[in-house]
This record gives C-alpha cells, sequence and structure tokens, in this order.
C-alpha cells in the first residue's frame, strides 16, 4: 500500500511545484501503480478539497496501463 506524499528528502521532479497538490496528486498514484509496483493506493481524502474524479483522470489519461491492470480488481484505491 501506498499513501499520499510520503515523506521525502526532496519534491520529486513530476510535482511541478514545492507542493504535491492536485494535478499531481493523479501523477502521484499513477506512478505508484506504474512505477513502484504498488497494488494499493489510499487515497487522503482527511481535511482538504479531495479530487472526487481521480478515478476518471486515471482512466482516461493512462487506458493503456488500465487496460491491462483493471482498477477494483488487479489494482485498488482506497
Amino acid at each position: 500500500m501506498s499513501t499520499q506524499h510520503p515523506d521525502n528528502a526532496r519534491i520529486p521532479g513530476w510535482a511541478g511545484g514545492e507542493v504535491i497538490e492536485g494535478e499531481a496528486e493523479v501523477v502521484e498514484a499513477y506512478r505508484a501503480f506504474s512505477v513502484l509496483g504498488i497494488h494499493e493506493v489510499m487515497w487522503d481524502a482527511e481535511g482538504k478539497d479531495v479530487d472526487t474524479h481521480v478515478v476518471r483522470k486515471l482512466l482516461s489519461r493512462y487506458p493503456d496501463f488500465f487496460e491491462e491492470r483493471v482498477l477494483g480488481k488487479d489494482v485498488f484505491i482506497t
């Protein structure tokens, strides 16, 4: 399982700024699945504006990945 924004020594290059937020959170979830081989990403919804469209964004932006790894069967967002 991966959680959002683990403590890092520095901001990752894909974050696009000094804070991981907004669209970068969708990239972070995809990279956890595709680069790190994580099977479950815990989507942080506590105390902030949550992107309720994360599933739609993942499926539309990375269709090839999710055709081979079905969200909800092979990989999960909890």
